[in-house]
Protein backbone atom coordinates (compact mmCIF):
# COMPACT_ATOMS: atom_id res chain seq x y z
CA UNK A 1 0.00 0.00 0.00
CA UNK A 2 1.18 3.51 -0.82
CA UNK A 3 2.33 5.16 2.41
CA UNK A 4 0.45 8.29 1.38
CA UNK A 5 -2.83 6.41 1.14
CA UNK A 6 -5.04 6.38 4.19
CA UNK A 7 -7.14 3.33 5.09
CA UNK A 8 -10.89 3.73 4.54
CA UNK A 9 -12.58 5.40 7.49
CA UNK A 10 -15.35 3.84 9.55
CA UNK A 11 -17.67 6.42 7.96
CA UNK A 12 -16.92 5.07 4.47
CA UNK A 13 -17.56 1.49 5.62
CA UNK A 14 -20.86 2.66 7.12
CA UNK A 15 -21.92 4.24 3.83
CA UNK A 16 -21.10 1.06 1.92
CA UNK A 17 -23.03 -1.01 4.45
CA UNK A 18 -26.09 1.26 4.27
CA UNK A 19 -26.01 1.20 0.47
CA UNK A 20 -25.97 -2.60 0.54
CA UNK A 21 -28.87 -2.64 3.00
CA UNK A 22 -31.00 -0.51 0.68
CA UNK A 23 -30.69 -2.64 -2.42
CA UNK A 24 -33.87 -4.01 -4.06
CA UNK A 25 -32.89 -7.48 -2.83
CA UNK A 26 -32.83 -6.21 0.74
CA UNK A 27 -36.38 -4.83 0.51
CA UNK A 28 -37.62 -7.98 -1.25
CA UNK A 29 -36.22 -10.15 1.55
CA UNK A 30 -38.03 -7.96 4.09
CA UNK A 31 -41.32 -8.46 2.23
CA UNK A 32 -41.45 -4.83 1.09
CA UNK A 33 -42.05 -5.82 -2.51
CA UNK A 34 -43.21 -2.48 -3.86
CA UNK A 35 -40.13 -0.76 -2.45
CA UNK A 36 -38.01 -3.44 -4.12
CA UNK A 37 -39.88 -2.87 -7.41
CA UNK A 38 -39.05 0.83 -7.15
CA UNK A 39 -35.37 -0.06 -6.70
CA UNK A 40 -35.26 -2.42 -9.67
CA UNK A 41 -37.16 0.12 -11.79
CA UNK A 42 -34.65 2.84 -10.92
CA UNK A 43 -31.74 0.55 -11.87
CA UNK A 44 -33.33 -0.40 -15.20
CA UNK A 45 -34.16 3.18 -16.17
CA UNK A 46 -30.48 4.02 -15.81
CA UNK A 47 -29.48 1.25 -18.26
CA UNK A 48 -29.45 1.38 -22.07
CA UNK A 49 -32.43 0.20 -24.10
CA UNK A 50 -32.32 -3.55 -24.96
CA UNK A 51 -29.16 -3.89 -22.85
CA UNK A 52 -30.76 -4.27 -19.46
CA UNK A 53 -29.04 -6.13 -16.66
CA UNK A 54 -30.48 -9.66 -16.50
CA UNK A 55 -30.20 -9.75 -12.71
CA UNK A 56 -32.36 -6.62 -12.39
CA UNK A 57 -34.85 -7.96 -14.93
CA UNK A 58 -35.19 -11.27 -13.11
CA UNK A 59 -35.43 -9.52 -9.76
CA UNK A 60 -38.20 -7.24 -11.01
CA UNK A 61 -40.07 -10.21 -12.50
CA UNK A 62 -39.96 -12.34 -9.36
CA UNK A 63 -40.69 -9.47 -6.95
CA UNK A 64 -43.64 -8.30 -9.07
CA UNK A 65 -45.07 -11.83 -9.03
CA UNK A 66 -44.71 -12.06 -5.25
CA UNK A 67 -46.44 -8.72 -4.74
CA UNK A 68 -49.30 -9.58 -7.10
CA UNK A 69 -49.83 -12.96 -5.48
CA UNK A 70 -49.86 -11.49 -1.98
CA UNK A 71 -52.48 -8.86 -2.87
CA UNK A 72 -54.59 -11.28 -4.90
CA UNK A 73 -54.71 -13.69 -1.96
CA UNK A 74 -55.92 -10.98 0.42
CA UNK A 75 -58.49 -9.78 -2.13
CA UNK A 76 -59.89 -13.31 -2.44
CA UNK A 77 -60.27 -13.55 1.34
CA UNK A 78 -61.99 -10.16 1.60
CA UNK A 79 -64.34 -10.68 -1.33
CA UNK A 80 -65.44 -14.07 -0.05
CA UNK A 81 -67.04 -12.47 3.02
CA UNK A 82 -68.29 -9.35 1.13
CA UNK A 83 -68.68 -7.16 4.20
CA UNK A 84 -69.47 -3.52 3.47
CA UNK A 85 -66.79 -2.30 5.85
CA UNK A 86 -64.14 -4.19 3.81
CA UNK A 87 -64.58 -2.03 0.70
CA UNK A 88 -62.02 0.64 1.73
CA UNK A 89 -59.38 -2.08 2.17
CA UNK A 90 -60.36 -3.71 -1.12
CA UNK A 91 -60.01 -0.38 -2.87
CA UNK A 92 -56.61 0.19 -1.26
CA UNK A 93 -55.43 -3.15 -2.69
CA UNK A 94 -56.86 -2.31 -6.11
CA UNK A 95 -55.03 1.02 -6.11
CA UNK A 96 -51.83 -0.68 -5.04
CA UNK A 97 -52.05 -3.21 -7.87
CA UNK A 98 -53.01 -0.48 -10.34
CA UNK A 99 -49.99 1.64 -9.41
CA UNK A 100 -47.66 -1.34 -9.55
CA UNK A 101 -48.83 -2.45 -12.99
CA UNK A 102 -48.48 1.06 -14.37
CA UNK A 103 -44.89 1.20 -13.14
CA UNK A 104 -43.75 -1.95 -14.92
CA UNK A 105 -45.76 -1.14 -18.07
CA UNK A 106 -44.03 2.23 -18.29
CA UNK A 107 -40.64 0.44 -18.35
CA UNK A 108 -41.36 -1.63 -21.46
CA UNK A 109 -39.72 -2.81 -23.63
CA UNK A 110 -37.48 -4.72 -21.23
CA UNK A 111 -34.83 -6.96 -22.75
CA UNK A 112 -31.32 -8.03 -21.79
CA UNK A 113 -28.38 -8.06 -24.21
CA UNK A 114 -28.92 -11.79 -24.78
CA UNK A 115 -32.65 -11.45 -25.36
CA UNK A 116 -34.07 -12.25 -21.92
CA UNK A 117 -37.40 -10.51 -21.38
CA UNK A 118 -39.34 -10.72 -18.08
CA UNK A 119 -43.00 -11.73 -18.07
CA UNK A 120 -45.56 -9.93 -15.91
CA UNK A 121 -48.99 -11.35 -15.12
CA UNK A 122 -51.33 -8.36 -15.14
CA UNK A 123 -54.91 -8.01 -13.98
CA UNK A 124 -56.37 -6.64 -17.20
CA UNK A 125 -59.50 -5.04 -15.74
CA UNK A 126 -57.82 -3.45 -12.71
CA UNK A 127 -58.96 0.05 -13.70
CA UNK A 128 -62.61 -1.00 -13.75
CA UNK A 129 -62.21 -2.95 -10.51
CA UNK A 130 -60.61 0.04 -8.83
CA UNK A 131 -63.38 2.39 -9.96
CA UNK A 132 -66.05 0.00 -8.68
CA UNK A 133 -64.41 -0.54 -5.28
CA UNK A 134 -63.85 3.19 -5.02
CA UNK A 135 -67.59 3.80 -5.43
CA UNK A 136 -68.44 0.97 -3.05
CA UNK A 137 -66.08 2.45 -0.44
CA UNK A 138 -67.64 5.88 -0.75
CA UNK A 139 -71.13 4.42 -0.42
CA UNK A 140 -70.11 2.51 2.70
CA UNK A 141 -68.49 5.52 4.37
CA UNK A 142 -71.51 7.69 3.56
CA UNK A 143 -74.00 5.19 5.00
CA UNK A 144 -71.78 4.57 8.01
CA UNK A 145 -71.62 8.30 8.75
CA UNK A 146 -75.41 8.59 8.46
CA UNK A 147 -75.85 5.78 11.00
CA UNK A 148 -73.44 7.44 13.40
CA UNK A 149 -75.24 10.76 13.11
CA UNK A 150 -78.53 9.00 13.84
CA UNK A 151 -77.01 7.67 17.07
CA UNK A 152 -75.99 11.17 18.09
CA UNK A 153 -79.45 12.51 17.27
CA UNK A 154 -81.17 9.86 19.41
CA UNK A 155 -78.74 9.70 22.36
CA UNK A 156 -77.07 13.10 22.45
CA UNK A 157 -73.66 11.41 22.45
CA UNK A 158 -71.05 13.47 20.65
CA UNK A 159 -68.44 10.81 19.88
CA UNK A 160 -70.52 9.13 17.12
CA UNK A 161 -70.82 12.51 15.38
CA UNK A 162 -67.08 12.98 15.61
CA UNK A 163 -66.53 9.52 14.12
CA UNK A 164 -69.01 10.42 11.35
CA UNK A 165 -67.05 13.58 10.65
CA UNK A 166 -63.83 11.54 10.33
CA UNK A 167 -65.51 9.05 7.95
CA UNK A 168 -66.91 11.82 5.76
CA UNK A 169 -63.57 13.62 5.61
CA UNK A 170 -62.00 10.32 4.55
CA UNK A 171 -64.61 9.97 1.80
CA UNK A 172 -64.04 13.49 0.52
CA UNK A 173 -60.24 13.36 0.72
CA UNK A 174 -59.51 9.85 -0.52
CA UNK A 175 -62.45 8.82 -2.73
CA UNK A 176 -64.70 11.53 -4.19
CA UNK A 177 -64.55 15.28 -3.75
CA UNK A 178 -68.32 15.40 -4.25
CA UNK A 179 -70.57 12.52 -3.20
CA UNK A 180 -74.28 13.02 -2.58
CA UNK A 181 -74.72 15.38 0.42
CA UNK A 182 -71.29 14.80 1.93
CA UNK A 183 -70.43 18.47 2.34
CA UNK A 184 -73.67 19.23 4.18
CA UNK A 185 -73.24 16.17 6.41
CA UNK A 186 -69.68 17.18 7.24
CA UNK A 187 -70.98 20.49 8.57
CA UNK A 188 -73.75 18.75 10.51
CA UNK A 189 -71.33 16.24 12.02
CA UNK A 190 -68.90 18.98 12.98
CA UNK A 191 -71.59 20.93 14.79
CA UNK A 192 -73.12 17.86 16.44
CA UNK A 193 -69.72 16.70 17.68
CA UNK A 194 -68.87 19.92 19.48
CA UNK A 195 -69.20 20.36 23.24
CA UNK A 196 -70.06 23.87 24.48
CA UNK A 197 -68.58 24.79 27.84
CA UNK A 198 -69.42 27.87 29.89
CA UNK A 199 -66.33 28.99 31.75
CA UNK A 200 -67.04 30.97 34.94
CA UNK A 201 -64.48 32.62 37.23
CA UNK A 202 -65.14 34.08 40.65
CA UNK A 203 -63.29 35.27 43.73
CA UNK A 204 -63.94 34.20 47.33
CA UNK A 205 -64.98 37.02 49.64
CA UNK A 206 -61.98 38.49 51.39
CA UNK A 207 -59.46 37.50 48.72
CA UNK A 208 -57.64 40.61 47.54
CA UNK A 209 -56.62 41.32 43.94
CA UNK A 210 -58.66 38.41 42.56
CA UNK A 211 -59.81 40.40 39.54
CA UNK A 212 -56.18 41.11 38.59
CA UNK A 213 -55.42 37.41 39.00
CA UNK A 214 -58.06 36.32 36.47
CA UNK A 215 -57.13 39.13 34.07
CA UNK A 216 -53.62 37.67 33.92
CA UNK A 217 -54.82 34.33 32.57
CA UNK A 218 -56.03 33.46 29.09
CA UNK A 219 -58.98 31.48 30.42
CA UNK A 220 -61.37 32.80 27.82
CA UNK A 221 -63.11 31.54 24.66
CA UNK A 222 -60.65 29.56 22.60
CA UNK A 223 -58.04 29.22 25.35
CA UNK A 224 -58.06 25.43 25.05
CA UNK A 225 -57.09 24.47 21.49
CA UNK A 226 -59.35 21.61 20.48
CA UNK A 227 -61.58 21.09 17.46
CA UNK A 228 -64.43 19.70 19.52
CA UNK A 229 -64.42 21.94 22.62
CA UNK A 230 -65.86 25.46 22.46
CA UNK A 231 -65.48 27.67 25.52
CA UNK A 232 -67.54 30.70 26.47
CA UNK A 233 -67.20 33.29 29.20
CA UNK A 234 -70.55 34.98 28.48
CA UNK A 235 -73.55 33.10 29.87
CA UNK A 236 -75.79 34.85 27.34
CA UNK A 237 -73.83 33.51 24.37
CA UNK A 238 -76.08 30.42 24.11
CA UNK A 239 -79.43 29.28 25.42
CA UNK A 240 -77.87 26.13 26.83
CA UNK A 241 -74.41 24.71 27.46
CA UNK A 242 -73.19 21.14 27.64
CA UNK A 243 -70.77 21.74 30.50
CA UNK A 244 -70.13 24.41 33.08
CA UNK A 245 -66.61 24.92 34.43
CA UNK A 246 -66.60 26.92 37.64
CA UNK A 247 -63.25 28.25 38.85
CA UNK A 248 -63.25 30.01 42.20
CA UNK A 249 -60.14 31.73 43.53
CA UNK A 250 -60.19 31.00 47.27
CA UNK A 251 -56.66 32.06 48.26
CA UNK A 252 -54.01 34.40 46.90
CA UNK A 253 -50.87 35.40 48.75
CA UNK A 254 -47.87 37.43 47.65
CA UNK A 255 -45.04 37.70 50.15
CA UNK A 256 -42.66 40.60 50.52
CA UNK A 257 -39.24 40.53 48.97
CA UNK A 258 -36.50 39.29 51.29
CA UNK A 259 -32.99 40.50 50.61
CA UNK A 260 -29.73 39.64 52.28
CA UNK A 261 -26.05 39.82 51.63
CA UNK A 262 -22.99 38.05 52.90
CA UNK A 263 -19.36 38.98 52.70
CA UNK A 264 -16.31 36.83 52.44
CA UNK A 265 -12.66 37.66 52.15
CA UNK A 266 -10.38 36.13 49.53
CA UNK A 267 -6.62 36.38 49.90
CA UNK A 268 -4.11 35.56 47.20
CA UNK A 269 -0.45 36.12 46.31
CA UNK A 270 0.25 38.25 43.24
CA UNK A 271 3.51 39.11 41.51
CA UNK A 272 5.10 42.37 42.61
CA UNK A 273 8.26 42.86 40.58
CA UNK A 274 11.64 41.15 40.94
CA UNK A 275 14.63 40.95 43.22
CA UNK A 276 17.77 41.11 41.06
CA UNK A 277 21.44 40.40 41.76
CA UNK A 278 24.07 42.26 39.75
CA UNK A 279 27.70 41.47 39.15
CA UNK A 280 30.52 43.99 39.51
CA UNK A 281 29.85 45.23 36.02
CA UNK A 282 26.21 45.91 36.77
CA UNK A 283 24.83 43.00 34.78
CA UNK A 284 21.90 40.97 36.11
CA UNK A 285 23.08 37.55 37.15
CA UNK A 286 19.87 36.35 38.82
CA UNK A 287 16.26 37.43 39.14
CA UNK A 288 13.68 36.30 41.68
CA UNK A 289 9.97 37.08 41.47
CA UNK A 290 8.60 39.05 44.41
CA UNK A 291 5.03 38.51 45.66
CA UNK A 292 2.66 40.53 47.73
CA UNK A 293 -0.59 39.60 49.44
CA UNK A 294 -3.84 41.01 48.10
CA UNK A 295 -7.07 40.85 50.06
CA UNK A 296 -10.48 41.31 48.43
CA UNK A 297 -13.87 41.46 50.03
CA UNK A 298 -16.62 39.81 47.96
CA UNK A 299 -20.27 40.57 48.64
CA UNK A 300 -22.96 38.04 47.66
CA UNK A 301 -26.46 39.42 47.29
CA UNK A 302 -29.60 37.30 47.63
CA UNK A 303 -33.22 38.11 46.84
CA UNK A 304 -36.26 35.89 47.32
CA UNK A 305 -40.02 36.19 47.08
CA UNK A 306 -42.85 33.70 47.26
CA UNK A 307 -46.47 33.67 46.12
CA UNK A 308 -49.20 31.07 45.93
CA UNK A 309 -52.82 30.73 44.88
CA UNK A 310 -55.60 28.18 45.26
CA UNK A 311 -58.46 27.68 42.81
CA UNK A 312 -61.40 25.33 43.27
CA UNK A 313 -62.49 23.75 39.99
CA UNK A 314 -65.89 22.15 39.50
CA UNK A 315 -66.84 20.78 36.09
CA UNK A 316 -70.49 19.85 35.68
CA UNK A 317 -72.38 18.04 32.93
CA UNK A 318 -75.36 20.34 32.43
CA UNK A 319 -77.52 17.69 30.75
CA UNK A 320 -76.98 14.91 33.27
CA UNK A 321 -76.68 17.24 36.27
CA UNK A 322 -73.52 15.37 37.20
CA UNK A 323 -70.25 16.72 38.58
CA UNK A 324 -67.48 15.28 36.41
CA UNK A 325 -64.58 16.56 38.47
CA UNK A 326 -64.11 18.67 41.58
CA UNK A 327 -60.65 19.44 42.80
CA UNK A 328 -58.43 22.04 44.38
CA UNK A 329 -55.60 23.39 42.27
CA UNK A 330 -52.78 24.89 44.31
CA UNK A 331 -49.80 26.58 42.72
CA UNK A 332 -46.76 28.21 44.25
CA UNK A 333 -44.18 30.40 42.59
CA UNK A 334 -40.87 30.93 44.37
CA UNK A 335 -38.29 33.41 43.17
CA UNK A 336 -34.73 33.21 44.43
CA UNK A 337 -31.64 34.69 42.83
CA UNK A 338 -28.07 35.21 43.94
CA UNK A 339 -25.54 37.58 42.42
CA UNK A 340 -22.05 38.87 43.17
CA UNK A 341 -22.22 41.81 40.78
CA UNK A 342 -25.27 43.71 41.98
CA UNK A 343 -28.35 43.11 44.15
CA UNK A 344 -30.93 41.13 42.14
CA UNK A 345 -34.50 42.36 42.00
CA UNK A 346 -37.51 40.10 42.56
CA UNK A 347 -40.64 40.44 40.38
CA UNK A 348 -43.08 43.14 41.37
CA UNK A 349 -46.25 42.38 43.32
CA UNK A 350 -48.20 42.21 40.06
CA UNK A 351 -45.46 40.18 38.43
CA UNK A 352 -45.74 37.55 41.16
CA UNK A 353 -49.52 37.38 40.68
CA UNK A 354 -49.00 36.90 36.96
CA UNK A 355 -46.67 33.95 37.52
CA UNK A 356 -49.04 32.20 39.90
CA UNK A 357 -51.92 32.80 37.50
CA UNK A 358 -49.88 31.31 34.68
CA UNK A 359 -49.23 28.13 36.69
CA UNK A 360 -52.90 27.84 37.66
CA UNK A 361 -53.92 28.28 34.02
CA UNK A 362 -51.64 25.44 32.91
CA UNK A 363 -53.06 23.09 35.54
CA UNK A 364 -56.65 24.00 34.71
CA UNK A 365 -56.03 23.32 31.03
CA UNK A 366 -54.46 19.97 31.82
CA UNK A 367 -57.41 18.91 33.98
CA UNK A 368 -60.05 20.05 31.48
CA UNK A 369 -58.29 18.32 28.58
CA UNK A 370 -58.13 15.09 30.55
CA UNK A 371 -61.84 15.14 31.38
CA UNK A 372 -63.41 16.71 28.29
CA UNK A 373 -61.48 15.74 25.17
CA UNK A 374 -62.95 12.23 24.94
CA UNK A 375 -66.50 13.14 26.02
Amino acid sequence: MDNNMKPPSIFVFALVFLAACHTPQYFAQKGNYDKAIDGYSSNLRAQKKHKKNRKDLAGLESTFALAQNRDATELTQLQTATKAEDWPRINALHRQIQTRQRKVTALKPLRSRKGYSPQFILIEDIDLLQEDSRSQSAAYLYAHAQNLLAITASTGQRQPARDAYSALRDLKTNYFLYWENTNALIDSAHQAGKAHILFETSVENGVQDGAIFWENTSLKPGFLKNEWLVFYSDSAAREAFDYRAKCRLVALYVGTEHTSNTERTETKQVEDGYDEKLDSSGHVVSRTVKYKTETKTITTYNSSRRAHGTVLLELRDEHAGQVLTSRSIQCTYSFEETSESSPPSAPTFWGMIYRVADDVEWNLKSELKKVLVLR
